[in-house]
């Protein structure tokens, strides 16, 4: 399931590439070293969740905001 959900994007155009390559490893490894930190936890996390939440509130809601 998730080979087929990097891979699609990517293989509709080759446009897409670069989001998936360039951007996304290097802002994942700086999110796993700043987490080794329990100040960046105590900030970051309760973030996260929150908007998380908020973007599956407004998806669940049926609004247009997110397109």
């Amino acid at each position: 399931m998730l080979a087929a959900a990097i891979l699609m994007p990517l293989g509709s155009a080759l446009n897409g590439m670069p989001r998936f390559v360039l951007w996304q490893p290097p802002f994942l490894l700086a999110v796993a070293l700043l987490m080794r930190h329990r100040v960046a936890r105590l900030v970051l996390l309760p973030l996260w969740w929150g908007g998380s939440i908020a973007i599956e509130a407004i998806w669940l809601s049926g609004n247009d905001a997110l397109i």
